[in-house]
């Protein structure tokens, strides 16, 4: 992925990155699906920003499998954003080259912003590949990118993270970042 430096946010830890896009992105009335298990702050929050967190429970005997059928399932007239974390935390499961897919269309169909945690990218085994969700065509344009340092280079009291995307969505999450 390649951005302008006016389409990066760098935070104190990518915690911050997501909160604060989630504060400018997330208002009452706006419902966001998050793919589950997934790490425990994300829910709380989409609450804190006044959002509806919609529960998008993924099958663990199915290798919490993403299908279009279960996205669609749980879509709302009220959805606006998805949040992904690929490789996962807590399973470790990375996302596959179908279900990626899957997500892509779900997301142009309904018109979805997608919120995609990539902190464990280069935390992988088993040749497993990640791809990020962004470089899709048609992806970078609705795709907010959260990464950071601690656990990529093994710096866990480094707490430098920050968020990419779309100059439109950075000026927004630029107006909380500054308060």
């Amino acid at each position: 992925l390649t951005y302008e430096p006016s389409e990066i946010i760098v935070t104190p830890g990518g915690k911050q990155a997501l909160f604060e896009s989630i504060m400018a992105l997330v208002e009452p009335g706006v419902d966001v699906m998050i793919l589950e298990p997934a790490w425990v702050s994300y829910a709380p929050m989409v609450e804190m920003a006044g959002g509806n967190v919609v529960h998008v429970g993924l099958d663990p005997d199915d290798n919490w499998r993403i299908t279009s059928e279960i996205l669609e399932a749980h879509v709302t007239p009220a959805s606006r954003v998805i949040m992904l974390n690929s490789p996962n935390n807590p399973t470790g499961r990375v996302m596959d080259e179908v279900e990626i897919a899957a997500v892509v269309d779900f997301a142009k169909k309904h018109d979805l912003i997608v919120l995609t945690d990539e902190m464990y990218e280069k935390i992988m085994y088993d040749d497993h590949i990640h791809t990020s969700i962004a470089a899709l065509p048609g992806m970078w344009e609705r795709t907010l990118t959260f990464n950071g340092l601690s656990k990529a280079y093994a710096m866990t009291g480094w707490r430098v993270g920050y968020v990419a995307g779309p100059k439109a969505f950075i000026d927004e999450i630029a107006k909380v970042h500054s308060h």
